[in-house]
Parts: C-alpha cells; sequence; structure tokens
C-alpha cells in the first residue's frame, strides 16, 4: 500500500472513456506523481525517486528504459515535459528554490543534466509545470507567474519574456 493507493500508477484502457479497462499495475516507484506519454513510453515524475522512462508497449511488462535519481538540485520531482524531438525533457522539482533542469534524453541509458535555470524573481521560487513547443519551454511558477525560455541550446537557456501572474511582493 503506497500513500497514493494499492499502487503507485495504475493503467487503463480509455478506447471508451466511460467505461475504462484497468490494464495493469506499475510498482516499481514509492509514488508517480505526473507522467509525460507519447506512445508506448512514459516519463514518470516519480516525487522524491527522480524521474523513471518506462516503455508500456506491453502493459503488463514493464520495460524500463532509463532513470535519473540523483541529480544538482534535486527535489520533488513534480512534472515535465518532453521536446518534438525526443531528445530534450525540461524536469520541474516543485521545491522551493530549486532550479527548473533540461536533460539530455537523447540517450535514456545516460541520461545527463545539461544545464539548470531559475526565474530569478522570488529568492524561494517555486516551479510547477512547464510546456514545451519548438524548443521554447513555458514554465509556470507559484510566485514567479509565466517564464518563457529558449532552450534549443541545452547548455544555455534563454529568457524570452515573462508576465507576473503574482500580486504579492
Amino acid at each position: 500500500m503506497t500513500s497514493s493507493g494499492p499502487f503507485p500508477m495504475t493503467l487503463y484502457d480509455i478506447q471508451n472513456p466511460f467505461e475504462p479497462v484497468f490494464l495493469a499495475s506499475y510498482d516499481f516507484v514509492n509514488y508517480v506523481h505526473d507522467a509525460y506519454v507519447r506512445n508506448d513510453s512514459a516519463y514518470l515524475n516519480c516525487g522524491s525517486e527522480g524521474l523513471r522512462v518506462v516503455d508500456f508497449s506491453n502493459p503488463t511488462i514493464p520495460l524500463p528504459l532509463g532513470s535519473l535519481e540523483f541529480y544538482t538540485d534535486k527535489g520533488y520531482n513534480h512534472s515535465g515535459w518532453l521536446s518534438e524531438d525526443g531528445n530534450t525533457y525540461v524536469l520541474c522539482d516543485e521545491t522551493p528554490s530549486m532550479r527548473v533542469k533540461v536533460l539530455d534524453v537523447s540517450d535514456l541509458s545516460d541520461i545527463k543534466v545539461s544545464s539548470l535555470f531559475t526565474s530569478g524573481f522570488y529568492e524561494t521560487t517555486l516551479p510547477h509545470n512547464v510546456i514545451i513547443k519548438n524548443g521554447i519551454a513555458y514554465v509556470s511558477y507559484y510566485n514567479d507567474g509565466l517564464h518563457i525560455f529558449d532552450v534549443n541550446n541545452l547548455s544555455l537557456p534563454k529568457r524570452l519574456g515573462y508576465y507576473d501572474t503574482y500580486d504579492g511582493p
């Protein structure tokens, strides 16, 4: 039994969303907070256990493809997004003062943190979610609003703009 129920993650066939069919459980970690899925592969954001990448082409026999359990500025791995070409994954640890990670996932057996960035506006900044489109990362922060970064150069993200949605100090 885990904090999220009997299994950290369950898989369903939702071809008929009114009658989802249970397929399998994934219990190789203690917790899955969020997942980015493309085709049969899932990038699992596992809280304090880091990132797991798993092939679910056969849901009853998940195949591990890669993981990142220890990395700079590690916090509570909350969410992430994969680039269109599948080579870059941007990861948000939902922990105060932690920076956003730009990962090179071109070789899933050797996932690397290429760079880190932050809004730089609030001392205990707290990134929450990210979406990547055409090499541009759109990052929502609890206190810093929306920040937009060009992540085409993995080692040198560049802020393009921001919109401050927080009316506090």
